[in-house]
């Protein structure tokens, strides 16, 4: 059986840092928003043994692969003895913090899921994705929403519809090194996410905003240059490295992403979705 679809990629729109759990991990207070910059996945599984394979533009994928551990997850879990072979055809920048990855496997695990009968119920699903990474839970389902914890808590909350111009610039940090940046630098406490939810069609620094901002301080140039083209406002997304404006209408969007993309690369403009996964 086939199946193609569209994995979308999402923003922080916010991002604090809470408390460091006893096993070491950090939670968060976070307004995740997804966007139509997509990666486009054909999905093929026949009768076999367990055997996966997965291709992208930059060739084979090992078993490293988060989609290819969101197969394999999945086969043990439903007990099915399937092969399974999976292309993707990235749009979503590599190593960007847009959640390129974590994407692909909550979407390996909708269409697997699809293409078997829906066997595993919701719960089981949430409880698979979130085995795989933080941001896989919310993959699943997408919109915007509040994320707590360590991405297990996700509530859905109001769309907005926003025209964004992304920038990638520089390479990404691992995330636990991030994290160890941020708590050396004894960064404050941040209010961001509760400003936004109190406040959410008031678009400022103090409703869009990111503690990681503070270990980040190349990104700064790139949040002025945002600006200074008619962005209303700009932050980070996840640890980094992208960077992204809101703009007033799709327009002055991609009007700012021509003037940006002719001085940088990976510029792009997105626009808000409801949706995390598309079948076509």
């Amino acid at each position: 059986m086939v199946i193609r679809f569209k994995t979308n990629a999402k923003l922080n729109l916010t991002l604090d840092v809470t408390g460091v759990r006893a096993d070491g991990y950090h939670e968060i207070s976070s307004i995740f928003h997804s966007v139509n910059l997509a990666d486009e996945i054909t999905l093929k599984t026949k009768n076999g043994n367990g055997n996966i394979i997965v291709q992208s533009d930059f060739g084979p994928c090992g078993e490293g692969n988060l989609a290819y551990k969101a197969a394999k997850l999945f086969l043990n879990f439903a007990n099915l003895n399937r092969d399974v072979e999976i292309v993707i055809a990235k749009k979503i920048p590599l190593l960007s913090g847009l959640g390129g990855a974590s994407a692909n496997a909550a979407g390996v695990l909708q269409a697997l899921n699809k293409v078997s009968g829906e066997i595993l119920s919701t719960d089981n699903l949430y409880a698979l994705a979130l085995q795989l990474g933080a941001d896989v839970p919310f993959c699943l389902t997408g919109g915007t929403a509040l994320v707590g914890g360590i991405g297990e808590k996700i509530q859905l909350i109001g769309q907005q519809n926003f025209h964004f111009v992304l920038v990638k610039s520089g390479e990404k940090k691992s995330t636990a090194k991030v994290y160890k940046m941020l708590d050396f630098a004894g960064a404050q406490k941040t209010n961001f996410t509760h400003n936004f939810m109190q406040k959410p069609h008031i678009l400022s620094e103090k409703t869009i905003n990111n503690v990681f901002k503070i270990v980040n301080p190349a990104c700064e140039q790139i949040l002025q240059d945002l600006r200074s083209i008619g962005a209303v406002v700009a932050s980070l997304s996840g640890s980094g490295p992208t960077c992204f404006g809101i703009f007033e209408d799709e327009k002055s969007a991609k009007i700012a992403k021509n003037m940006l993309k002719s001085t940088k690369n990976n510029v792009f403009y997105a626009k808000s979705s409801q949706n995390a996964i598309e079948f076509f």
